[in-house]
């Protein structure tokens, strides 16, 4: 009724007659017992009720009387320790997942790390494995390229040298590639 414009109040409907008639009215057809009983529960309850006259009273003055009537304000809402060790709480199981994650990354990091130590060695065993292979089959295959060397080549190229240290010409370099030209019994 306080929300209705005065322009808009209907005589007998929208006035205190017309809500208390309609009251009586919804109480008188309700049953005990049913969806239909709310009416019937301040009745039931033996709520007191009380009326407050608006018009003649300011705010603080209704405050004052709605005090006296239903007693001082509670707070139902946590205390200040109940919010602190809620946030502590919180805070603690933060940390701990916090600490959880950091060790799991450590754990992985170490895991990585062994992990890539592992493979270099595995790799520097390989490395090793086909140096020794290199070798062995390098010497393997210079041994016929060796024999060549000696037989057809290295007689011819001392005897240049030879022939060059005791000759001791200007240009010693021209002198033996001559000499090798001369003495080649593959000639082309």
């Amino acid at each position: 009724i306080m929300g209705i414009i005065e322009t808009e109040v209907v005589p007998g409907h929208s006035d205190e007659e017309g809500l208390q008639r309609r009251l009586a009215l919804y109480k008188a057809s309700t049953v005990e017992g049913t969806d239909t009983a709310m009416a019937l529960l301040g009745d039931d309850l033996k709520i007191q009720t009380e009326r407050l006259v608006v018009e003649d009273s300011t705010a603080a003055e209704l405050v004052e009387r709605a005090i006296r009537v239903l007693g001082e304000p509670h707070n139902y809402g946590p205390t200040e320790e109940e919010v602190r060790a809620a946030r502590e709480a919180k805070e603690s199981a933060e940390r701990a997942i916090a600490e959880e994650k950091a060790q799991k990354l450590a754990e992985k990091t170490e895991a990585e790390r062994v992990a890539k130590d592992l493979q270099e060695k595995f790799e520097a065993q390989k490395k090793d494995e086909i140096r020794s292979l290199d070798q062995s089959r390098l010497l393997r295959a210079a041994v016929p390229l060796r024999k060549y060397l000696q037989s057809k080549i290295m007689s011819v190229v001392r005897n240049g040298l030879i022939e060059c240290a005791e000759v001791r010409p200007d240009d010693p370099i021209d002198y033996l590639a001559q000499y090798l030209l001369s003495h080649n019994t593959h000639v082309e």
